[in-house]
């Protein structure tokens, strides 16, 4: 497993703040392993992970959002952390899923969607969940979206 030290930071020649963010998030640790815990703790705290795969090679740019894409949950966090925005092809492998679509809606699209919405009502749990996001605002309806368009 590839372990990623402030060296290998260092020598991909970030951005001032996203080298800071690296130390502290780093801490004490002398190296991290790169498993997908990290990643999405990494990105929690601000760090490009995008940049990162991009730049160390382990992923050509293009290909980026196309392998995230091969997992729901990690479709999930690549639009949420990574593009911080929603994407067609991001929205699409969420929706393999009614839990990860429903959160999609929640914390990437902050809208209605369709794929979204179709998919999260497959689940009876999923389907009570989204339908009291859509009566609290937090997930606007179909009606909302067509006003303030």
């Amino acid at each position: 497993m590839m372990e990623i030290t402030l060296q290998t930071i260092q020598e991909l020649d970030p951005c001032d703040d996203q080298l800071e963010l690296f130390e502290r998030w780093l801490g004490r640790r002398k190296s991290v392993p790169l498993t997908k815990k990290n990643v999405r703790s990494a990105a929690r705290k601000g760090l490009d992970a995008g940049w990162f795969f991009e730049h160390a090679g382990l992923v050509p740019k293009n290909d980026l959002r196309t392998a995230a894409c091969g997992d729901p949950d990690t479709a999930l966090s690549y639009a949420r952390f990574v593009e911080r925005a929603p994407h067609d092809e991001t929205r699409k492998a969420a929706c393999e899923d009614p839990r990860t679509a429903y959160l999609y809606a929640l914390k990437v699209d902050r809208s209605f969607h369709i794929d979204t919405y179709n998919k999260a009502i497959e689940d009876p749990l999923y389907r009570a969940l989204y339908l009291s996001k859509q009566r609290s605002g937090l997930i606007p309806g179909p009606a909302a979206v067509k006003q303030s368009e």
